[in-house]
């Protein structure tokens, strides 16, 4: 379930991978507490990152075999949208951080 803070919609999920697929479960921002938001965040980080990596990774081995298509140029460009949203993230966390110890950090 998702939920809207802020005209933003925002989902949290914790998956575990096995054999049959991933479970899945949901807690609305409004309701966690700061240390929440933090590891919430900081998954979705994690997360970017490892796709970011993975699709450079990709990227790079087309390039040496000389391959491009639009579908490439599409993946570089995520590649700029993918790092502003990490440093978004990461502006959230040291904000959530700084709340939690009162200013500082």
């Amino acid at each position: 379930m998702a939920h809207r803070v802020g005209g933003v919609t925002v989902k949290q999920g914790k998956h575990t991978r096995g054999a049959v697929g991933s479970l899945t479960y949901q807690k609305h921002l409004d309701t966690m507490t700061v240390e929440e938001g933090i590891a919430w965040l900081m998954g979705m980080k994690e997360r970017l990152t490892s796709k970011q990596q993975r699709e450079r990774r990709y990227l790079d081995r087309r390039a040496a075999r000389g391959t491009q298509t639009p579908t490439d140029d599409a993946y570089e460009q995520d590649q700029v949208l993918e790092s502003e949203l990490l440093a978004l993230l990461e502006g959230l966390i040291d904000q959530f951080q700084r709340d939690m110890t009162g200013g500082q950090r």
